[in-house]
C-alpha cells in the first residue's frame, strides 16, 4: 500500500488555491489602470453636464458681480418652446450660396 494518494489531494487545493489568487490580483490590477481613465472621463463629461443643468436652474443678470436669481424648472421648459427649434432647423438647412 502507498500514501501518494494521500499526499496529493492537499497539494492540489494548494495548487488551485494559487492560480485564484493570481486572477485576483490581476483583477484588482486592471481595476486600478482603469480608474485613471473613468476619473478623467468624469471629470471632462459629468461633470460639466451636471454643472450645466444647475447652472440653467438661475437666471443671470447682465452685470456681473449682481446675485443670480433661482428660476427653477421653468427656465429650462423654454427650450421645448417652438423658438429653439425653429432656430436649430435654420441652422441646420444647408444655406443658398
Amino acid at each position: 500500500m502507498t500514501t501518494t494518494g494521500v499526499a496529493a489531494a492537499p497539494s492540489r487545493r494548494r495548487a488551485s488555491a494559487g492560480p485564484r489568487r493570481r486572477r485576483r490580483r490581476e483583477a484588482a490590477l486592471g481595476y486600478l489602470l482603469v480608474l485613471p481613465a473613468v476619473a478623467a472621463f468624469a471629470i471632462f463629461v459629468f461633470y460639466p453636464f451636471f454643472n450645466n443643468f444647475r447652472l440653467a436652474l438661475y437666471q443671470t443678470p447682465p452685470v456681473p458681480g449682481l446675485p443670480s436669481r433661482y428660476v427653477g424648472c421653468t427656465r429650462p421648459a423654454t427650450c421645448s418652446s417652438p423658438m429653439p427649434t425653429g432656430s436649430l432647423a435654420a441652422s441646420l438647412r444647408p444655406s443658398s450660396s
